[in-house]
């Protein structure tokens, strides 16, 4: 099989990730044991994640945030103090 021809075809397409992803499966060991369906899924889901990654970045990248947040530095409140327990006042 012409490896580099369908790989610089897929280029052409502007299908970069499916392209990597072909290249990455043609080196693993364990590729032999997939079938058709399974290796055209596994392009087909790298190239759809490559996508939805690249729109996501340029959403975050114009939406031009005034703080740069992550969810880890967000603290949560702290504990409320417990009531004091006071001994109760003997009666005589």
């Amino acid at each position: 099989m012409l490896i580099h021809p369908t790989v610089e075809r897929l280029c052409a397409l502007g299908l970069t990730a499916m392209a990597d992803a072909f290249l990455e499966l043609q080196n693993a060991p364990d590729a032999g044991e997939l079938s058709r369906e399974d290796w055209l899924g596994l392009l087909v889901d790298r190239e759809a994640t490559s996508r939805e990654n690249k729109r996501l970045a340029r959403r975050l990248r114009e939406a031009r945030l005034r703080q740069s947040a992550v969810v880890e530095d967000v603290l949560p409140r702290p504990p409320r103090p417990r009531p004091c327990s006071l001994p109760q006042a003997r009666e005589l």
